[in-house]
């Protein structure tokens, strides 16, 4: 099966990523990643958006993202489709996405749980797929020291939604406590970004959104992360997950979740809770064969 994936950007990088994970693990399938805009973290690439149009021709299943601009664009509207919602497109848009949706007849992902609970009847949830073996590799090969300052990481792409401020006031309060030492990562690569996550002990995702990519790449290098998000949200991972993989938090209470991963007991245990649910959730294997599920789906509707 020959899919496409195609976007006005490739959001976190998943469409390059899910691109790598199917030549690894689906053999026999041709699959494709374009976005006509670059972002700042300089994500890997595969073709040329100016290839897109005759790439989407070709496929027998399109990977939309975000939006169905891009789709209409180029001429690839009526072709067997699946939409994957990404956050603020659909938080602004929701109704008149869920209107082309079912319009077209395709089916629609959400990439996070938060975002599924908006519309449960019309969406399904994907995982974010990681290669997890080349991320424990990054972690042997940026070893860090058990003693000195507990380092701790945080890539805020807005700092408003990842409650930056909240964070850096409640480090600030532990620092006058204990010695520790901020890996604050903003306007860098992506590759870059993960080798200084890689030498951190402890990460702060984010506390109202629930847990992100920055969370899933944490886990995967072995650190224990900080998150949080709303009730709901929370209530949905505890069904499907049985518990958090993650030590809570509000913007109230990021301080004592930081105090908390003082103890390097406390870190093992949070970080091999983590670990173990990248490995259920997000091991890109796992996550080809649920697209594969879905894309058969969408030849066959």
């Amino acid at each position: 099966m020959r899919i496409l994936n195609v976007a006005d950007f490739d959001t976190a990088g998943d469409g390059i990523r899910t691109k790598q994970a199917f030549d690894r693990h689906a053999p026999g399938w041709t699959y494709n990643a374009t976005a006509r805009r670059s972002r700042v973290y300089a994500w890997p690439t595969d073709q040329p958006f100016a290839l897109a149009a005759r790439l989407g021709q070709q496929a027998d299943v399109l990977h939309l993202r975000n939006s169905f601009r891009v789709q209409h664009q180029l001429g690839l509207t009526g072709r067997p489709a699946v939409i994957h919602h990404h956050g603020t497109v659909f938080r602004r848009k929701r109704d008149a996405l869920l209107a082309e949706q079912a319009r077209q007849g395709v089916h629609g992902l959400a990439a996070t749980l938060d975002l599924w609970l908006t519309a449960p009847d019309d969406l399904e949830w994907l995982p974010a797929p990681y290669d997890l073996d080349w991320l424990t590799r990054l972690r042997m090969d940026n070893p860090i020291t058990r003693d000195g300052p507990l380092r701790i990481g945080h890539a805020p792409t807005n700092r408003a939604v990842k409650s930056t401020e909240a964070f850096l006031a409640a480090v600030d309060k532990l620092s006058r406590e204990t010695p520790v030492e901020l890996v604050l990562i903003e306007g860098q690569s992506w590759e870059r970004c993960l080798q200084l996550k890689a030498t951190c002990h402890v990460y702060f995702d984010q506390v109202l959104l629930g847990y992100g990519n920055n969370a899933i790449e944490a886990w995967g290098l072995g650190l224990p992360v900080i998150a949080g998000a709303a009730d709901d949200t929370l209530d949905e991972y505890r069904i499907r997950f049985g518990d958090l993989p993650f030590v809570r938090a509000d913007e109230g209470t990021i301080y004592h979740a930081l105090a908390s991963l003082i103890d390097r007991k406390a870190r093992l245990h949070w970080g091999i809770r983590g670990m173990r649910h990248v490995y259920q959730w997000h091991d890109e294997k796992t996550v080809v064969e649920q697209l594969q599920s879905i894309y058969h789906r969408a030849v066959e509707h």
